[in-house]
């Protein structure tokens, strides 16, 4: 969900805003310098592989670590499907995500075995940087018709378990 990875990722930077700014205080109050500390700008923007690492985290309850990640890339085809980003409010933010999206692309690709990288997005919130790059080709699905929205509703019912009477209602 891009739109939660845009939350995370802007509380992760003022995490690291904090971060810097209490170490350079308390550098400053020592009266110590460093150059290292004393940098301009927000920290950099936290990458999706993190945030992803975390959702496994948090839903498996295992430790999976970036390593792993690599490993799995590496020895297995992986869908990694990311929804939401028309659900980006802010232009600014949408923009920060698309980036991030098209350079985890970039950097998970380099060893991957079979990688797919899908951002999926409502027309009309596109971005620059993501659908100008050519690792991701635009699809645009058209509605379905009559016959096949009848045809999945009919076995969702049947999956849901509702009897013909309600599936009819």
């Amino acid at each position: 969900d891009l739109r939660r990875y845009a939350g995370w990722a802007v509380k992760k930077q003022r995490e690291q805003q904090r971060e810097q700014q209490r170490q350079q205080q308390s550098g400053q109050w020592r009266g110590q310098k460093r150059k290292a500390q004393q940098t301009s700008g927000p920290p950099p923007w936290p990458g999706i592989e993190q945030y992803v690492l975390e959702q496994i985290r948090d839903h498996s309850g295992e430790k999976f670590t970036r390593d792993d990640l690599v490993a799995m890339i590496a020895a297995r085809p992986v869908l990694l499907a990311l929804d939401g980003l028309d659900e980006v409010a802010d232009l600014r933010l949408r923009e920060q995500v698309s980036d991030a999206i098209v350079r985890a692309n970039a950097r998970l690709r380099v060893g991957a075995k079979d990688l797919i990288v899908l951002a999926a997005t409502r027309p009309g919130a596109t971005t620059t940087n993501l659908w100008s790059s050519s690792s991701f080709p635009q699809l645009r699905l058209r509605r379905l018709s009559q016959g096949l929205r009848l045809q999945y509703l009919q076995q969702w019912a049947r999956v849901a378990g509702l009897t013909q009477e309600s599936a009819d209602n």
